[in-house]
């Protein structure tokens, strides 16, 4: 059994706590939590100076978990809480890691996370010896904690811990200087390092759409930019807004609005891909994966408001003749999608681009030729570009 033990007593010298400083929308603390996760630790333990609210959700989030969580003031309350045949992960107060680079070093091996003594010492860290300095990760045997009975009451306890485990013979596991100058790796002692960080993990959580799709590349080039401020509340307002517009589109096509209808649902199709793109970042920068099945249902649900704008009005004896072409198209839209090859994808999946080349066609009235004109594009797409690879695949 591992445990974590985590600190959140250091200040910058603004005087805010570096552990409840916000990184990509999330607290410090936050983030080495999901890392003592995923290194397999079951029990969470937090150095503090005292109960607040941010600590207070730390540990619903591990009780929520199913992992056990305490609060403890210095070293003497940590001999009582391991036994000698548990593995101790100690975190230093406000690291910032990189989730990969750490668990590929101690996913299943002990040892001290350790830089180049120049380097890491100029970075903020402390040194342990003429070559190295601690990087701010150390997994040791619990047994080490039975000596801190012995120490001061008002002692650092993970700097106490630290200088145990080299003393028992923990082996130092060398990290590149490199992973500082990449932000993979430092304190968070200073709001410049925050943004550099913060950057980094939204660009990498961000993807790329090709801009042959220009709807969606702008759709997710946005929701870059709404990052981290949007993450929390902007998935659920974005949907809710894709929503709204696209029942209004279809009440606007019943009343044989087209041109309008077709640009709110446009504007439906926007707030959808932006969305879907804040909930791709958040999942991304979460280490949760990505909702496929929510991200398919409501595109789904998208299609069936799009069909249903550009069938209507409609009466009965008419529906089906009205019905026939917008359902045609989208079902060739989305075979489009799985069939033609690489990049291209992009192009028919883009429902805003979709909506912005049948706009003036409903304008001119001439939305049942501009739809025709479609499908018989995406079918030479997908005759000519088709992908080879076989359509069942995952």
């Amino acid at each position: 059994m591992r445990t974590a033990l985590l600190s959140a007593t250091e200040r910058t010298p603004t005087g805010e706590v570096q552990a409840f400083q916000n990184l990509g929308g999330r607290q410090v603390i936050a983030w080495q939590f999901d890392l003592a996760r995923e290194l397999g630790c079951e029990r969470i333990i937090c150095i503090c100076e005292g109960t607040g609210p941010e600590l207070i959700d730390l540990q619903r989030s591990a009780e929520a978990d199913g992992l056990q969580f305490n609060l403890i003031r210095g070293p003497l309350q940590l001999v009582g809480l391991v036994s000698a045949d548990q593995e101790l992960v100690a975190i230093a107060d406000g690291l910032v890691i990189d989730r990969a680079l750490a668990t590929s070093s101690f996913a299943d091996r002990r040892g001290v996370a350790a830089l180049p003594a120049q380097a890491g010492i100029a970075a903020g860290f402390e040194r342990i010896d003429a070559e190295y300095a601690w990087a701010g990760l150390l997994i040791t045997r619990a047994n080490i904690a039975e000596k801190l009975a012995e120490m001061p009451p008002d002692s650092d306890t993970i700097a106490l811990l630290l200088r145990l485990a080299l003393q028992a013979g923990t082996p130092v596991i060398p990290i590149d200087k490199e992973r500082l100058d990449s932000a993979d790796l430092m304190l968070a002692d200073a709001p410049e390092k925050l943004v550099a960080r913060e950057n980094a993990l939204l660009n990498r959580g961000a993807s790329s759409a090709p801009w042959i799709g220009p709807g969606n590349a702008l759709a997710q080039r946005l929701s870059r930019k709404l990052a981290p401020g949007a993450l929390e509340k902007g998935p659920m307002a974005a949907l809710g807004l894709s929503a709204l517009a696209s029942t209004a589109a279809i009440g606007l096509a019943a009343f044989e609005q087209s041109f309008w209808a077709i640009l709110l649902l446009g504007l439906g199709a926007f707030s959808l891909a932006c969305g879907q793109g804040l909930r791709d970042i958040r999942s991304r920068l979460f280490g949760k994966p990505a909702q496929r099945r929510f991200t398919q249902i409501s595109n789904g649900l998208f299609d069936i408001s799009a069909i249903a704008t550009l069938t209507l009005p409609a009466v009965p004896f008419t529906l089906a003749e009205r019905l026939f072409l917008p359902l045609v198209m989208v079902g060739m839209l989305r075979l489009s999608e799985r069939l033609v090859s690489g990049s291209l994808r992009a192009l028919w999946s883009d429902r805003i681009l979709l909506a912005a080349l049948l706009a003036p066609a409903a304008w001119f009235g001439v939305t049942s030729q501009a739809m025709a004109l479609i499908v018989l594009i995406a079918l030479g797409f997908c005759l000519i570009w088709r992908d080879r690879t076989p359509i069942t695949r995952n």
